[in-house]
């Protein structure tokens, strides 16, 4: 209904542009290399196994708070791991800067299907609080 329709091409256009774009280059090799460090991968297998065996616990009837508490206290170790491995640091900050730049186009959007101005948005304007702002609607 829409494959032929001018918007939905220069969406695709947009698509690819976005994929040459630092942030989402830059985001793609961290997420890569969050990937291919092995690690990683195992301490997040071992939060994800430790997050299992505390969602059965919580489940029964009769919990065992001293085994939940052991358990979370272990979960909270893990993460702390894993927010300080040098790959895992590296991929949150790609992906924050790559989810701002996001925040920016959305935002332009939304104010264009509000019919303000496109090229009145500017990236400053956002406060981060969207009860302050008048331009998304």
């Amino acid at each position: 209904m829409f494959e032929d329709n001018k918007i939905i091409a220069m969406t695709r256009s947009l698509g690819y542009a976005l994929q040459q774009e630092k942030e989402f280059l830059e985001y793609m090799e961290a997420r890569q290399k969050n990937d291919e460090d092995a690690e990683l991968q195992s301490m997040i297998e071992d939060f994800n196994e430790v997050q299992t065996q505390v969602d059965v616990l919580l489940n029964k009837d009769e919990k065992d708070t001293e085994k939940i508490e052991e358990l979370s206290n272990r979960m909270d170790q893990i993460y702390q791991a894993i927010m300080q491995n040098e790959n895992m640091a590296n991929y949150n900050e790609k992906r924050v800067q790559f989810d701002q730049l996001m925040q920016f186009v959305n935002r332009i959007l939304l104010v264009s299907m509000n019919g303000g101005d496109p090229f009145g948005v500017k990236e400053e304007d956002c406060t981060g609080n969207c009860s302050t702002c008048g331009g998304c609607g």
